[in-house]
This record gives structure tokens, C-alpha cells and sequence, in this order.
């Protein structure tokens, strides 16, 4: 048993998918979820779709224009301003091979020999029309579909009756001898404010949250 005054749990994300036809086939083969940054090195002079409009996905944009021969960025809402910081809106504004489409999203993903090669994209809002875009690799970055793994913080972490992680000085260990020792040492250095604080926002997490 091991006593902390901090625990960082990083037990990984699970991604909600597309369910528009042809991603289920082609993640893996053409379409992504997420990216690291070694993998636009792969994309060299290939034009790559980026599908989302939050900071994660203006971050690839930026860094995949770097190899890519066109960017196109598929966004379903009106602006980026509305869901990404100002210095990525205007890094993305001042990039000659990333287009921006607002107002679109992916409808279907088709492939040939096994690999994605194109996009059928619906928009602008109000537009009945679908296009076909020929593509190299979709990136999918849907962060606000992102929810943490349960798993590993409930199986290893002991938790407070609130179902939060527990926290500070309320952490009890399961040995009793253990834990009146760690009072004693805990007591020494803590400030007097130290025992009637309350978690901050970032203190804690309830399980299967992000603080």
C-alpha cells in the first residue's frame, strides 16, 4: 500500500467513432482516430482531412500543412473562434494549404484495394448537395467525445464515499498502524489550513470524469 498527497491516473481515452458509412471498414486504413506526431512524416505531398474544430484538431492542421500538399479541415460548426484559441485561428489563416470547411461533415468514407481514397462531405449547413473529396488519410479529433477509462482508476485507486478519488489528508489507508503513523508525519509538516481544505478543481476527479 503506498500513501500520496497526489495521484496522477492517466489510464488512456476511449473515442466515440464515426458511424457514417466506411469508417468502421477503413480506421486503421486511411482513417484515424487521433494522431502522433511522427505519422505526418507518412503523409509527405498527400492530402490529408482533418475532422473536427477544437484545439486538438487545429493543432494536426498546423503541423500536418507542414508535410502535407493540401489540409482540409471539416468542421460542423459556423467558425473555429468558436471552439478553438485565437493563436491556432490565425496560425490556420495565415497557412496557404489548409482549407477550413465550416458548416460540413463527413456522410461516408469510401476506399479501393483496401485503403481510403475518398470523402463524401455534406455542407455547408443549408446545402442538400454531397461531395466527393479524394483523400490520402482522415485524422478524426471529436475530443469532446472523449471519456476516460474507468477501469484502472476503480480497480487500483481507493475512492471516498462521493465516489471521487480520495484526496489530501482524507486518504485513509487500509492499515491502521499505517495510517496513524502517517498522521503523526503528515501533522509535523502540514499547515494548519491543510486538514480544512477543500479540493480544488484539480484536485480530484470523480471516476470517469475529467477534472
Amino acid at each position: 500500500m503506498l500513501s500520496a498527497n497526489c495521484v496522477l491516473i492517466a489510464s488512456g481515452v476511449s473515442y466515440r467513432q464515426i458511424s457514417a458509412p466506411g469508417f468502421a471498414e477503413l480506421t486503421g486504413a486511411g482513417v484515424y482516430y487521433g494522431a502522433a506526431m511522427t505519422e505526418a512524416r507518412s503523409c509527405s505531398d498527400q492530402h490529408v482531412v482533418v475532422i473536427g474544430g477544437a484545439n486538438s484538431a487545429g493543432q494536426a492542421a498546423v503541423h500536418f500543412s507542414g508535410y502535407a500538399r493540401q489540409v482540409t479541415m471539416l468542421v460542423r460548426g459556423s467558425s473555429l473562434e468558436k471552439s478553438m484559441s485565437q493563436y491556432l485561428v490565425e496560425q490556420i489563416a495565415a497557412l496557404d494549404n489548409v482549407a477550413v470547411r465550416t458548416g460540413s461533415s463527413a456522410v461516408a468514407a469510401e476506399g479501393q484495394d483496401g485503403r481510403l481514397r475518398r470523402l463524401r462531405v455534406h455542407g455547408p449547413a443549408g446545402e442538400d448537395e454531397e461531395e466527393a473529396l479524394d483523400v490520402d488519410a482522415c485524422f478524426v479529433f471529436m475530443s469532446a467525445a472523449r471519456s476516460p477509462s474507468r477501469r484502472a482508476a476503480t480497480a487500483t485507486a481507493r475512492r471516498s464515499r462521493s465516489a471521487t478519488t480520495a484526496r489530501g489528508f482524507r486518504s485513509r489507508s487500509h492499515n491502521a498502524s499505517s495510517t496513524r503513523s502517517s498522521r503523526r508525519r503528515r501533522s509535523a509538516v502540514a499547515p494548519a489550513w491543510a486538514s480544512r481544505r477543500r479540493g480544488g478543481s484539480l484536485s480530484t476527479a470523480t471516476t470517469g470524469r475529467w477534472s
